[in-house]
């Protein structure tokens, strides 16, 4: 099996699975590579990756196997042993140095999810307006 075929095993048996948790994955961590929120400069969703994982988690999510969903608390990172050492992203703007937006990875699209399918929805309507506001803080 390869890593990405765990990943997409782990997070189907768990959902809301946490980077901290696939990190014990063999050959996850341990590299150089990060995963940037688009659109958002120098945020990230977590870094420290293997170019395997970051391949494989870019892959998943624009194939619909899986998504990122904002994690409830940065504290599910604590408790799970494992955070980023950079200040949290507090609001969507392009960031000009690394801030860490922590998420959880989901299983399926975000549309379908059983829990939050409709709310997945009403946030991306609002992706154009967000853009917008995005652009505006970067001119800035």
């Amino acid at each position: 099996m390869s890593l990405k075929d765990d990943i997409l095993a782990y997070v189907t048996k768990h959902d809301y699975v946490s980077f901290a948790e696939l990190s014990r994955l063999p050959g996850f961590g341990s590299g150089d590579f990060a995963l940037c929120v688009p659109n958002m400069g120098e945020a990230v969703y977590w870094a420290g990756l293997s170019e395997e994982a970051a391949h494989a988690l870019s892959d998943l999510v624009r194939e619909g196997q899986v998504h990122y969903w904002l994690a409830s608390s940065v504290l599910i990172y604590f408790i799970d042993g494992c955070t980023l050492k950079l200040p949290l992203v507090k609001q969507a703007r392009v960031y000009k140095t690394p801030h860490w937006l922590p998420v959880t990875i989901c299983r399926g699209h975000g549309s379908d999810h059983p829990k939050h399918g409709e709310e997945w929805k009403k946030r991306h309507a609002r992706l154009p307006e967000l853009k917008k506001a995005i652009a505006a803080s970067a001119s800035a």
